[in-house]
């Protein structure tokens, strides 16, 4: 009786066993809408178009030889849907309780802290946006910074043209685009 139940459950308990799946992720193309990756499951078992799911307001592209985690619907051993993928050593780590970040591989990243602060650490931020007033702005306080510190025992001191940044904060605190709290 037991060898049936066996025979009978065998196909089902296969399929099953073959639902997730490790990959490596060899080729990554990112110019469909979903994107899709040479993904290489078991030694010949190399899927040239998989889709690569991603959350809705989040995308990446994983670098060539990232893990990934595969779901294949009912079972099937055809069109896997990678659902997760990992790069480890480029994963920003030692984080605490209720951080979150968005991090590169060149070790960029946006870090929102538990503690209601957030990091930046970037080489270069560009800032877009369609209304240019906002961007006009920053760029002038930008330029205001960089010609108008001044060294002192202290540090740097944003002390010469202190009228003109008043201004801009004016400015900034009226436009619709963007609101300074006052602290």
């Amino acid at each position: 009786m037991i060898n049936i139940i066996k025979s009978v459950t065998a196909p089902l308990a296969r399929r099953i066993s073959l639902l997730a799946s490790k990959c490596i992720l060899n080729i990554i193309n990112d110019k469909t809408a979903t994107q899709n990756a040479q993904a290489e499951f078991f030694t010949d078992e190399v899927f040239d178009d998989a889709e690569v799911w991603q959350n809705f307001g989040f995308t990446s592209v994983p670098p060539s030889g990232s893990e990934g985690i595969a779901l294949f619907v009912g079972g099937e051993r055809t069109d896997p849907l990678i659902i997760a993928t990992e790069c480890k050593g480029k994963r920003l780590n030692n984080l605490n309780e209720g951080d979150a970040a968005v991090y590169s591989r060149g070790g960029e990243y946006i870090k929102g802290n538990a503690d209601n602060s957030i990091n930046i650490k970037s080489n270069k931020i560009l800032i877009k946006n369609d209304k240019n007033e906002l961007i006009d702005l920053i760029s002038q306080i930008c330029e205001l910074l960089s010609q108008s510190t001044t060294n002192t025992m202290m540090g740097a001191q944003p002390l010469l043209n202190a009228n003109k940044f008043a201004e801009l904060k004016t400015k900034i605190k009226n436009s619709d685009q963007l609101h300074i709290a006052e602290s």
